[in-house]
């Protein structure tokens, strides 16, 4: 059981696109979200390369150790175009460094699995890039403005998995 962070792209088009929803038969409008660049993937990889990601034995996804004693595992797709999931079971602060620098390398945004909805850029200049309809939009520009930012949904996972785990 882990701690979830999800990854997406932050490259929303300039102009509306209609779609109807099919739950309700509505019009509604958004502005997709696109992959993310040939350029945006090499950074990526480039980082996890930096950070010696490795890739164990048949599991498909990067596994990360820190020397604070962080751990991350970071589940995508084959190409990771679409984003990634990061899966934490602690925080330290080399942790938060790296999940900062994932979201800057890649040009992405980020939405922890709290109970409270937050999503985060890693730069003031993207709030404009995303959507108004997004809610609770925050630029994080440090580890430690991160580590407030999790903090409570990270404490209330914590008593969730102590309390399933009993």
């Amino acid at each position: 059981m882990s701690f979830d962070i999800f990854y997406l792209p932050c490259r929303f088009d300039e102009k509306e696109t209609q779609f109807t929803d099919r739950l309700t038969g509505e019009v509604r409008s958004c502005r997709k979200n696109q992959p993310l660049t040939a350029a945006d993937l090499e950074s990526v990889k480039d980082f996890l390369k930096r950070v010696n990601a490795r890739i164990p034995d048949g599991c498909g996804f990067y596994s990360v150790d820190f020397p604070d004693g962080g751990r991350a595992q970071i589940f995508s797709s084959s190409d990771m175009q679409r984003g990634c999931m990061v899966a934490l079971r602690g925080i330290t602060a080399d942790l938060l460094a790296f999940l900062l620098e994932l979201a800057r390398v890649g040009n992405m945004l980020f939405r922890p699995a709290m109970e409270e909805v937050v999503n985060v850029v890693p730069y003031v200049e993207h709030l404009k890039k995303v959507p108004p309809d997004w809610e609770n939009l925050v630029a994080c520009d440090s580890p430690g403005q991160l580590g407030i930012i999790l903090s409570q949904g990270f404490t209330a996972w914590k008593r969730y998995r102590d309390q399933v785990c009993e």
